[in-house]
């Protein structure tokens, strides 16, 4: 389990002596024109061609230590839209509010935000749909959403409540214990129709050699009884049994690593809820080639078709919410769908912390495995491959063979392909290049006697950057991005007890298609200035006039101290 702080950076202190009060933040301001334009037949009077807008913020914190066993931070965020003058349009919010300190020199604690995660198949964020790296001016408005949602490399989740944690050692049997606990509110009572909902969970770590432990976890997310008029209450219980180890084999080291869980769901109280408990297997060897400086990793994984664990199905994108930039187009006024422009920077449109629903999942961004490793009713293969050389090369490459274990309305099994490929290079000329490609592939298919039920859909997600330094600290970028849609899919509709209750047929032909160029100048480790221009297509073949284009000029300044 992982406990996040919200920045690492050099400090301003007061009472430089005792470093008592040290002031951390960052601030950030975004000027932005852009440009609509419908792109078929029928011509568009409706919707506005353009839109200028920007927006400053600042977010000052105050992190107080008044001894050495307590640390408490408080920062607060000022945020001003462009156009509002003396206080209008200025707005003042908590961001972050949290005590952490150590008791007796033994249990160690935090309260109010706090960043936890357990494992992949209990409380864990995998930003499924997401590519594990980015070029570099997609990465730059990536980051933005990444900063705003306290979104870490460690795929922890954003919550409040309360964190402790303490370890024991051993001179026999096993090395130590640590042992971790923590409760957290996910929404708060109405009093009237919702009421208290809270998330409790349990790690303890057995390390029982230098290379060899076992982790118990067990996650409960659950209604606080009396806080509503009702006998209805949810249970989402999962407990978790985790193993890692390492192992010679021919004198060579390989890693293994495993997880079990088991899964329970329901309404209790409610009679027509149904009662869904299921199981879920993972396991994973890892080896590491010296010679060639290269990783293996051969994987299984087995998820049960009812398993239910939201703290790790929760998606990061919200695909039911509006975008907020044109979210309506054509003379009909139609919703904009989310696309890739949206999924990269909006975000309005991503989650802070977990869900208790089983959130929709979109076929144009990940049919594979929509929830990440927590997917459930699949089953199958992966095998991966990365290598490194350090400010030389980067190459990785992800292959799943997986299927459905329970037909969807019909006896027939869909099975998925999934490849993703990523490689990024430096030249060293007299000024270094950088080069980024970055390969997603996914299929979906099912055969089936019935020609109503056969399934045969892929996506293809191809990423390019390059990146020149024309002086120092200023580098020329360019990135391209391609995102195709082909076929015929089934998504399902799911009622409020995560059941089936219809398949909806979708046909895709779908380009969508981005390329940015701009320039960014880096003050320090912490700090840039860029300006660029990116120009935006929508093209779908598959419903007509809904293909547009969107031009949109950035000048963003981002500081962190």
């Amino acid at each position: 389990m992982t406990i996040g702080l919200l920045f690492n950076l050099n400090s301003l202190s007061w009472a430089q002596t005792a470093k008592k009060v040290t002031i951390i933040g960052g601030a950030r301001s975004e000027m932005t024109a852009a440009k609509f334009d419908t792109k078929d037949s029928i011509p568009d009077t409706t919707t506005l061609r353009k839109n200028n807008g920007g927006y400053a913020i600042v977010d000052l914190g105050f992190n107080i230590k008044p001894n050495k066993h307590t640390e408490i931070l408080g920062m607060y965020r000022i945020s001003n839209k462009f156009g509002g003058f003396w206080g209008s349009g200025v707005s003042f919010d908590v961001r972050q509010l949290w005590i952490k300190g150590v008791v007796a020199n033994t249990l160690r604690y935090q309260l109010g935000d706090i960043n936890i995660k357990q494992s992949p198949l209990t409380l864990y964020n995998h930003h499924a749909d997401q590519f594990d790296t980015l070029p570099s001016l997609f990465m730059m408005q990536n980051q933005i959403v990444s900063y705003d949602k306290f979104y870490y490399a460690d795929h922890s989740w954003r919550m409040q409540g309360a964190h402790i944690n303490f370890g024991l050692d051993f001179s026999r049997y096993i090395q130590s214990i640590q042992c971790n606990a923590f409760i957290n509110r996910l929404n708060a009572t109405n009093f009237s129709n919702i009421p208290d909902r809270l998330m409790r969970g349990t790690s303890i770590d057995f390390v029982l050699s230098p290379n060899q432990q076992l982790t118990w976890h067990n996650n409960v997310i659950f209604d606080v009884p009396g806080t509503v008029n009702t006998q209805t209450k949810f249970n989402n219980a999962i407990n978790s049994v985790e193993y890692a180890s390492k192992v010679k084999v021919a004198q060579k080291i390989i890693k293994l690593h495993g997880e079990m869980a088991f899964s329970q769901y329901a309404f209790k109280g409610d009679s027509l809820s149904p009662q869904l408990k299921d199981y879920a297997l993972r396991a994973d060897a890892q080896y590491h080639h010296k010679p060639s400086n290269m990783d293996f990793e051969l994987s299984y994984m087995n998820i049960g078709p009812d398993f239910r664990s939201f703290g790790a199905q929760s998606k990061d994108v919200n695909y039911s919410l509006e975008n907020s930039v044109y979210n309506r187009y054509t003379n009909a006024q139609i919703l904009r769908p989310i696309a890739f422009i949206d999924v990269l920077s909006q975000t309005g449109l991503y989650n802070r912390t977990i869900s208790t629903q089983l959130m929709p999942e979109n076929s144009i961004y990940n049919i594979a495995l929509p929830y990440g490793a927590a997917t459930f009713n699949r089953q199958g293969l992966g095998l991966a491959i990365k290598k490194q050389m350090p400010k030389k090369l980067f190459a990785s490459l992800k292959y799943n063979a997986l299927s459905e274990i329970r037909g969807q309305g019909t006896l027939a099994l869909r099975q998925f392909q999934s490849v993703q490929a990523t490689v990024l290079k430096t030249l060293d000329f007299k000024h270094p290049l950088q080069f980024s490609v970055n390969y997603k592939y996914q299929s979906s298919q099912r055969t089936s006697d019935q020609i109503v039920e056969s399934v045969k859909y892929h996506l293809s997600h191809t990423l390019f950057g390059v990146q020149y330094e024309l002086m120092a600290d200023l580098d020329l970028v360019f990135n391209y991005g391609l995102m195709m849609n082909k076929g015929e899919e089934f998504l399902a509709d799911r009622n409020a007890y995560t059941e089936l209750v219809y398949f909806n047929k979708i046909n895709y032909n779908l380009k969508q298609q981005m390329k940015s160029l701009g320039l960014k100048y880096t003050f320090g480790p912490k700090a840039y200035i860029s300006t660029y221009i990116q120009q935006f297509d929508y093209m779908n073949q598959a419903v007509a006039n809904r293909n547009y284009k969107l031009t949109q000029f950035n000048v963003l300044f981002n500081q962190l101290f």
